[in-house]
Parts: C-alpha cells; structure tokens; sequence
C-alpha cells in the first residue's frame, strides 16, 4: 500500500526476489513452495485491486505500472 502512495500514476514498480519466478528458485530460498505460491498470489492479486497492470516477468523480476 505504501508503494501505491508513493508512486506517480504511469509510474513502475519492479520487484526483484521472493517470491517471483518461485517455481525455479524455492529450493535456494528455503521455503515451502506453497507459502512462496500464496505469496505471489496474494501480492498479484493486490496489485489487481489497486488497478496495477503487469508488464513484464522475467527470471526473477517482475514490472507493474501503475
């Protein structure tokens, strides 16, 4: 929610890490692959309410814009 506050509408948010691209990485993370699943889902489904568009998902990256 902070970073909806903070960012100018047509702004990006990039973020890199847990738990994007989880399927490839969760064993060097050390989680349990349905927290890292429940986690991008809850953080993708926020991202929708707030009316964020997704962009762009490469390796472990992943670009909204709002």
């Amino acid at each position: 929610m902070e970073i909806d506050r903070i960012l100018r509408p047509g702004g990006y948010w990039v973020l890199s890490g847990p738990p994007i691209n989880w399927r490839v990485n969760f064993k060097g993370w050390e989680r349990q692959t349905k927290d890292l699943e429940n986690e991008q889902i809850s953080l993708e489904d926020l991202a929708r309410r707030l009316c964020w568009k997704k962009i762009a998902e490469r390796g472990s990256i992943a670009v909204w814009r709002k």
